[in-house]
């Protein structure tokens, strides 16, 4: 998320990760990469998804384009491994009412 005042926040990503079944060193990688672009910026020392202090939107600028490709890499790496827990999801649950996922939700 992004203030008016041009704060990145972060932080929540390993809990819905882990909500969903996925591995939480999705966050980790993420965390990590965010960190890596802005010099002084670290992951956090206890919250495991969160860095040491906010970036600020000027600071990510000179590297936009490496960090929407990163944004991009993390949803890529979420929407597979979500799809194919979706799609088991749909099939158990249909299977167990015997009926077929309609098309809406595959």
């Amino acid at each position: 998320m992004i203030t008016v005042t041009g704060q990145i926040y972060t932080g929540w990503l390993s809990r819905q990760l882990e909500k969903v079944g996925l591995s939480k060193q999705i966050a980790a990688d993420w965390f990590q990469s965010l960190a890596d672009f802005v010099p002084g910026v670290e992951r956090h020392a206890t919250l495991f998804d969160n860095l040491s202090r906010f970036i600020l939107l000027h600071e990510i600028e000179p590297v936009m384009d490496q960090f929407l490709t990163r944004v991009q890499l993390t949803i890529d790496t979420i929407q597979t491994p979500a799809s194919e827990t979706r799609r088991e999801h749909l099939t158990t649950s249909c299977s167990r009412a015997n009926t077929k996922p309609i098309k809406s939700q595959c």
